[in-house]
């Protein structure tokens, strides 16, 4: 509705870029089609609103999710600069930079944007688990997930089905994979779509491996 009456608008097009990505995050879109149907938006917000934050951030979503990761790391920089005071837009950017490989600088913007803001939602302590797992320190991976207030995010809920399946937690692990399940998230078809670095890739696939593992004894 917003981009029918204002088609200039850059802000209207990246949130109809945000809303394909909140459609794919909870499993109601492939990722696939999220590029297909937001790049033409994407390009058009930057074009339209080169100094708005979510613009920036729409478009370097879209260009990670192409595995243009030195275009995603420059419009993301910018977003987190053009509101340095959007905490929960920067910890949104770390997340991707941590799943993108920058796992030490993604995670060092969540802490700071939690300790800038306590009152973000709790669910942002899944991307700091990546680093975690990244470390090599399986049950601290697990247990900055266990007892989480987690969204119906399918890649959430893959990661937190990950810790669990590192760290032995079976019953847990067992209960993430269910919850993924009945959110209609594939595993597989999750960690080839999502941009990660190949060493997180093959530490979550380890996971989901042991996760399914304890699921058939």
């Amino acid at each position: 509705m917003a981009l029918k009456s204002s088609p200039e608008s850059g802000l209207a097009h990246a949130l109809v870029v945000l809303s394909l990505i909140e459609a794919a995050a909870f499993g109601q879109m492939t990722v696939p089609d999220l590029v297909a149907n937001g790049q033409h938006h994407a390009e058009q917000a930057v074009a339209l609103a080169p100094s708005c934050q979510e613009a920036l951030f729409a478009a370097a979503a879209l260009s990670l999710l192409q595995d243009d990761r030195k275009r995603f790391a420059v419009l993301c920089d910018q977003a987190v600069h053009a509101n340095p005071n959007g905490t929960l837009l920067t910890s949104m950017a770390g997340t991707w930079f941590a799943m993108s490989g920058e796992l030490e600088r993604g995670v060092a913007m969540i802490k700071d944007a939690l300790e800038r803001n306590p009152m973000l939602p709790d669910w942002l302590r899944i991307p700091l688990t990546l680093g975690a797992i990244a470390e090599g320190d399986p049950q601290k991976s697990a247990d900055l997930v266990r007892d989480l207030n987690a969204r119906d995010v399918v890649s959430e809920w893959l990661i937190i089905a990950a810790a669990h399946g590192l760290a032995g937690n079976k019953k847990e692990a067992h209960r993430a994979l269910l919850r993924l399940a009945e959110l209609g998230g594939d595993p597989n078809a999750l960690l080839k779509d999502l941009p990660l670095e190949a060493d997180l890739f093959s530490e979550l696939q380890k996971g989901i491996s042991s996760a399914r593992a304890s699921n058939s004894e």
